[in-house]
């Protein structure tokens, strides 16, 4: 009898030091997820910075360059005019967009307002950018005609034309990568906040 009550003894002991090491490793992992959902979140937020500075940076750095293509060109300046209407904006629709969302991230909102804003933000940047993607390739396609014809034999007006859809295409491809990334990190910061609250 006295044998069984050692055992027993023993054997809660252990039971006693298995959850303090189990509850030792438990508070471990939570501060080591902790510091990763943080990292993740500060990464999605530099996402979002970086996007906001070269939409508006590129918006602006795009209105003189099409200017100064076109008039070394020679081509129409309404295209001129135009896309530098369409770049400009895309710099007041980042302006605004970007106003409207506000500071993520520094404790200043609470968890539903800031993710109810990213979700506001994430279907205004959609709209922005395919926006300004049909306006793009509703030039490009009357560049095209303008410049099929500004060729002397159809072959190279072809030719032409194929190069333009290339670089159209490629820009596309891009862009549409870029919009992916920046609608993830919009995906990763909303999913951070409902897995926190």
């Amino acid at each position: 009898m006295q044998d069984g009550k050692i055992f027993d003894s023993e054997e809660l002991e252990q039971m006693r030091l298995q959850y303090a090491s189990l509850k030792e490793d438990l508070e471990k992992q939570k501060i080591i997820n902790g510091k990763m959902m943080e990292s993740v979140f500060r990464k999605n937020i530099g996402i979002l910075d970086t996007d906001r500075k070269i939409g508006i940076a590129g918006g602006l750095v795009a209105i003189p360059f099409v200017f100064a293509v076109c008039i070394i060109q020679e081509m129409d300046m309404w295209i001129a005019v135009v896309l530098g209407a369409g770049f400009l904006a895309q710099t007041v629709g980042y302006l605004i967009l970007y106003r409207c969302l506000g500071p993520v991230g520094n404790g200043q909102e609470n968890v539903l307002d800031t993710a109810v804003g990213i979700r506001k933000f994430r279907k205004g940047y959609i709209a922005i950018n395919t926006a300004l993607w049909v306006l793009v390739l509703a030039v490009f396609v009357v560049m095209g005609v303008d410049i099929y014809h500004a060729w002397s034999t159809p072959v190279k007006g072809l030719a032409a034309v194929g190069i333009l859809c290339m670089i159209t295409l490629m820009a596309l491809f891009a862009e549409y990568l870029y919009g992916r990334r920046v609608l993830k990190a919009c995906d990763g910061i909303i999913r951070t906040l409902e897995e926190g609250a």
